[in-house]
């Protein structure tokens, strides 16, 4: 059985990957044509999305445990939210809701048939 730490660990690993695809796609988005456009923002949004869900699950682990390091895990997690939009009174699970939402409504606008892989998960 994988224990707390290491599966937190493995999940902020993965968290950090997606972190640095949202760069690249940013970067790319700068310089790319504007047929390209389209799919960049979509893998995007994609992204963004996958990211969302995958902090509300560490957020979740986080805050089921009693452990002093968790929670100082939890706390700073927290405070790195509000840098990225999360309102001084917004519950994390909320914030993640209205990312999520966000990035759905957007990908809605883009690609009608991408937005129907999600609700068929739902």
């Amino acid at each position: 059985m994988i224990s707390n730490e290491d599966f937190i660990d493995k999940e902020f690993r993965e968290a950090d990957e997606l972190i640095v695809k949202l760069h690249e796609l940013v970067k790319s988005m700068e310089v790319t044509h504007p047929y390209e456009g389209a799919d960049l923002m979509k893998d995007y949004l994609h992204t963004v999305y996958a990211l969302a869900e995958k902090e509300h699950m560490i957020h979740t682990r986080l805050s089921l445990s009693d452990d002093f390091l968790m929670q100082a895990m939890k706390t700073n997690m927290e405070e790195a939210l509000r840098e990225r939009g999360m309102k001084t009174n917004e519950h994390p699970l909320t914030f993640f809701g209205r990312v999520k939402n966000d990035a759905l409504e957007s990908l809605k606008a883009l690609d009608p048939e991408a937005f129907t892989e999600y609700e068929n998960q739902s």
